[in-house]
């Protein structure tokens, strides 16, 4: 019986997705959407800081990668 109702949430999706579509409606966007573009936008200078965090952890790890091979190569 769920998975009845499952198709019929996936059937009534897409019929209404081509609906809005056949209107020419184009521009919806769902819920998950609307909260990843607000989180990308409300969260700028934490990412900066994050971004140069990683970027020094990154060059610490290839300096280190890089000294232990020249340590084993001689």
């Amino acid at each position: 019986m769920n998975i009845f109702y499952l198709f019929y949430l996936f059937f009534a999706n897409g019929v209404k997705t081509f609906r809005s579509a056949a209107i020419g409606k184009y521009d919806g966007e769902s819920d998950v959407m609307k909260q990843i573009r607000e989180d990308m936008m409300n969260n700028s200078s934490s990412d900066s800081d994050n971004l140069r965090h990683d970027w020094q952890n990154v060059g610490r790890d290839v300096r280190n990668s890089f000294n232990k091979l020249s340590a084993q190569n001689g």
